[in-house]
C-alpha cells in the first residue's frame, strides 16, 4: 500500500497506527502488484517461484497479518489457504499431495495445537512417504525453546509479532536456500 494511501487514511483522525497492519477493508482492497519485491531479491539472492502457502492460527488478526506480510513476497491471496487449528491444518495438509510451498503454525491452538499437528504430519510423512513439507512455528509463546520446537519437526522457529524483516530472513531461511 502506498504511503500516500496510509496517510490519507489518518487524515482526519488522532488515533495513530502501524502501517504494517491494514484494517480488513483495506486488506480486501489491496491486491499484489506486479512490483511487490521477493524476499530473495531482499536477500540478495535470485528470486525463485513460491506460490501456495498454509496459514494456522487460532486469532484472526495474526493470519490477516501474515497474509499480508507473505503477499509482499509474491505469494498470491488466491494460493494462500488459512485454517483456524492444527486439526484443520492437518487436514488441508492431508487433502493435498503435493506439499504448500509453506506453512506457517501458531504453537497455542484449540483442538489441535501446533506441536500435535507437526508430529502428526511428520508420521504422516513417514507412514506414507510423502515429501517433506516445510513448516516454521510462528508463536509468542516463550515456555517452548527453538531447540524444543525443531526436534519436534518445524524446520524454522520465528516469535510474533513479525513485520516485513523478520518474514523476509525467515522466507530466506525456509525457501532461499
Amino acid at each position: 500500500m502506498a504511503a500516500a494511501q496510509i496517510n490519507a487514511g489518518l487524515r482526519g483522525s488522532d488515533k495513530k497506527r502501524d502501517p504494517e497492519v491494514l484494517t480488513e477493508e483495506e486488506q480486501m482492497q489491496e491486491e499484489p502488484t506486479s512490483t511487490s519485491t521477493s524476499f530473495a531479491a531482499l536477500a540478495g539472492a535470485p528470486p525463485r517461484p513460491v506460490t501456495t502457502a498454509l496459514i494456522i492460527d487460532d486469532t484472526s488478526t495474526f493470519r490477516i497479518m501474515h497474509r499480508m506480510l507473505i503477499c509482499k513476497f509474491g505469494f498470491q491471496r488466491g494460493h494462500i489457504t488459512e485454517v483456524q487449528d492444527g486439526e484443520q491444518g492437518l487436514h488441508s495438509l492431508q487433502d493435498r499431495y503435493q506439499p504448500y510451498d509453506l506453512v506457517l503454525c501458531d504453537l497455542e491452538m484449540p483442538n489441535m495445537d501446533g506441536m500435535e499437528m507437526i508430529r502428526a504430519l511428520r508420521a504422516l510423512e513417514t507412514e506414507q512417504g510423502r515429501p517433506h513439507q516445510k513448516a516454521c512455528c510462528i508463536t509468542a509463546a516463550d515456555h517452548m525453546t527453538d531447540e524444543a520446537l525443531l526436534e519436534a519437526g518445524f524446520d524454522r522457529v520465528a516469535r510474533k509479532p513479525m513485520n516485513t524483516q523478520k518474514m523476509a530472513a525467515l522466507l530466506d531461511k525456509v525457501l532461499g536456500a
